[in-house]
């Protein structure tokens, strides 16, 4: 009985040892776990603290919590994967991708319809038109890294709605070409206000999705690519000149190489932006992408101030004027 007892004891004992192992195991589980809670709790109250420097102004400390937890989420995803597409591309139609477009869209019209009716505003001097598109742009931009933390969102955006109408309004009821061509300096301040705003919005979402509706992931671009894109317009721009002085291409095929200009604007300014996205730091891409706008602002002034030339120097070389009457600029030539 002694020997079987003493035999028995034997697996009771390792039996009794495991059960101590996996209790400690268990210990040990439980104090990581707590540990981690700890680490998160930690990291959540400092995004906090960080989060409400560039929160806006109005926002409850239960909002800014929100906005500081889905800010720190969208950053992990974006350090997961950033060139994750989460609009159309990827088959689901996403909201914010279909937001942004429309926004793009009919912030982006009164632009292009104060350049379309520019001959009809001021015939003569279509790039005084076009400056008038542009200058307040310049001056938006320019200044929006100062002040665009003090007015919310929905300020300026409200602001750009009421300032399109009044543009619209002006220069179609306007009598004089000095009070249509403050019209269309009301809309070119709308335009830029609403262009930048939206730019820096959507750093707080996808960025390809939000700045192009996934249209930037059809064709990917390099900064190698983007310099050359600005090269081959310049190109066509030599082209357009030469063939306005010597008449070698006149029939309507030559609307494919406008087509192919527009196209080449486009994916340089829609891949710039898409870069910036990708590359800047989280904390900093709100203020790169409104500032970065001004560049393109630049670059438009600088086109329409060059127009105005080619224009006047073409009606000088083929006799035009328009109804009698000469361009803005004449080229040295004598329309008397």
């Amino acid at each position: 009985m002694l020997q079987r007892a003493g035999a028995s004891s034997g697996p009771s004992s390792e039996l009794r040892r495991l059960v101590e192992e996996e209790d400690g195991a268990r210990s040990d589980v439980a104090a990581l776990l707590h540990d981690g809670e700890n680490a998160l709790e930690a990291s959540t109250t400092e995004g906090v603290t960080r989060g409400s420097a560039g929160r806006e102004p109005g926002l409850s400390a239960g909002e800014m919590d929100e906005e500081s937890l889905l800010g720190t989420e969208s950053r992990n995803n974006r350090a997961q994967d950033s060139s994750k597409c989460l609009g159309p591309c990827s088959g689901n139609v996403s909201a914010t991708a279909v937001g942004f477009w429309l926004l793009g869209l009919m912030n982006n019209a009164t632009f292009v319809i104060m350049n379309a009716g520019a001959k009809e505003i001021f015939a003569e001097g279509v790039g005084g038109v076009y400056l008038a598109n542009v200058l307040p742009s310049l001056f938006v931009k320019a200044s929006a890294p100062f002040w665009f933390h003090l007015v919310p969102y929905h300020v300026r955006i409200t602001l750009c709605a009421a300032l399109t109408v009044a543009c619209l309004s002006t220069v179609a009821l306007g009598q004089s070409l000095g009070v249509q061509l403050f019209g269309v300096a009301v809309g070119a301040f709308a335009g830029s206000l609403g262009e930048a705003s939206f730019l820096a919005y959507s750093a707080f979402f996808d960025g390809p999705t939000a700045l192009t509706a996934c249209s930037g992931t059809l064709l990917r671009l390099s900064k190698r690519d983007l310099w050359l894109m600005p090269v081959l317009q310049m190109v066509l721009l030599v082209f357009f000149t030469a063939n306005g002085v010597w008449h070698f291409w006149w029939n309507q095929s030559l609307l494919a190489l406008a087509f192919v200009v527009g196209l080449l604007g486009g994916a340089v300014y829609v891949h710039g932006y898409i870069l910036i996205s990708r590359e800047v730091a989280p904390e900093r891409k709100e203020f790169a992408l409104a500032s970065a706008s001004l560049a393109d602002t630049l670059g438009i002034m600088l086109a329409n101030m060059t127009g105005i030339i080619i224009q006047g120097c073409l009606y000088a070389v083929n006799d035009l004027t328009d109804e009698g009457r000469a361009p803005a600029f004449t080229c040295g030539k004598n329309y008397d």
